[in-house]
């Protein structure tokens, strides 16, 4: 009877864990890829380096990819950070086009109006996929 009942705990105890596991990979999975073209107005700038920067900015226009969902909404405040390609040594390409954009973006002053490729994940937030120009 003793041995049926430490079976019983620790059966129901593993069973909670993969229900538990279930849960937080359906928790994990529910944002949708997305990608937002907006225009907007930086209104705050955090600038640690060409590469650790922040922007808080004010969407003036939001359009989204025709074939997945935009989060981003006409009038909402939001800080984004540069998503840059990072190459398989795990450094940032100096070479590619949109790494290059985003270290132009870093010199970018309050109140300049600007075109931006967003997306928008669960973990990091809003973050910049391209710089496309300043307005």
């Amino acid at each position: 009877m003793k041995y049926l009942l430490i079976f019983l705990v620790l059966f129901t105890s593993c069973a909670k864990k993969q229900e538990q596991s279930h849960q937080e990979k359906e928790i994990k999975t529910t944002i949708k890829e997305n990608i937002s073209y907006v225009k907007a107005k930086v209104i705050e700038k955090n600038k640690i380096s060409d590469i650790n920067y922040t922007l808080k900015l004010l969407i003036l226009e939001s359009q989204n990819d025709e074939n997945l969902p935009n989060f981003a909404s006409e009038n909402d405040t939001i800080v984004v950070s540069p998503s840059f390609y990072i190459d398989e040594k795990g450094f940032i390409n100096q070479e590619d086009e949109r790494n290059k954009n985003l270290l132009r973006l870093s010199y970018i002053n309050i109140n300049d109006n600007i075109e931006v490729k967003l997306t928008h994940t669960l973990n990091k937030g809003w973050l910049i996929l391209d710089f496309i120009k300043k307005l």
